[in-house]
């Protein structure tokens, strides 16, 4: 049955705060002040969450995420308690990610630009997972980040009774050039 998630909100905002914590560690944030924060209907199909960067700016992107897991087991088993999507606009990709101290690769290269979304995505995964368990929460299991240009064509894994997420908008030069989204099941702290 589906759920909503009280903590989700909170989640969001140690998003923010893990988001930040990444530029912070490279360089100024590149972005036209506070981003902004939105609750959105998850789009499911086939069991899976849809990813698609293209939707967020109606102009070519790219996609990443990371999905977390309890243990080990549910990672093996698939059975995700949580996600967090990269969307990041094309033509200023490079502006976030050298902001996010990601160097060594061409801008006109789709593949090399997708594999540096899912660096980047990683990085904000691990910092969030700090977050986390700094605020109590339990160690998550990470993926391994899948990235593809423009959408994530199979979904990625979620916790199947959610059906919010939060949307995180970035601007740059008053357009939207990243979103980052969370969708995550409800942890105990302990």
């Amino acid at each position: 049955m589906p759920q909503v998630n009280p903590q989700l909100e909170e989640m969001a905002g140690l998003l923010k705060g893990a988001i930040r914590q990444v530029f912070d560690k490279n360089a100024k944030e590149p972005f036209d002040g506070e981003p902004t924060i939105e609750k959105k209907d998850i789009i499911e199909y086939h069991n899976r969450m849809r990813a698609s960067a293209i939707d967020k700016f109606n102009n070519p992107a790219y996609c990443a995420a990371i999905q977390f897991y309890k243990n080990e087991n549910s990672r093996e088993s698939h059975d995700a308690c949580g996600v967090v999507i990269v969307s990041l606009r094309e033509n200023n990709g490079e502006v976030v990610l050298k902001a996010a101290g990601i160097h060594g690769f061409d801008e006109d290269d789709f593949q090399a630009m997708s594999e540096k979304t899912g660096e980047f995505c990683g990085a904000i995964g691990q910092e969030f997972q700090h977050s986390l368990t700094t605020q109590g929460y339990p160690q998550l299991v990470l993926s391994f980040p899948v990235h593809q240009r423009n959408s994530i064509s199979n979904g990625v894994e979620f916790s199947y009774d959610q059906y919010e997420r939060c949307e995180i908008g970035y601007s740059f030069k008053k357009n939207k050039i990243l979103v980052v989204e969370i969708a995550m099941a409800q942890l105990a702290k302990g």
